[in-house]
């Protein structure tokens, strides 16, 4: 299956604007097992979650195989 990916992390059907993506990284973990590290992207401060925002618009989506995670992967 090819999905789009940004940074190796599937991109969302729907795109966040800025005070939705600082307001989703100060929620923290959401789903559980989620492999995302919450805890330490939710104490950034606001501005470095700006320039992390700003940033990841900045960069261009890659189109590429999705292949389950290397941990799932393994017998």
């Amino acid at each position: 299956m090819i999905r789009r990916f940004l940074l190796g992390i599937p991109v969302m059907p729907i795109a966040l604007v800025l005070g939705e993506f600082v307001t989703r990284f100060r929620v923290g973990r959401v789903l559980p097992g989620s492999p995302m590290p919450w805890q330490g992207l939710q104490r950034m401060n606001e501005e470095d979650l700006r320039a992390m925002y700003r940033y990841l618009k900045s960069v261009p989506p890659v189109l590429r195989d999705n292949r389950p995670p290397m941990a799932d992967a393994r017998p």
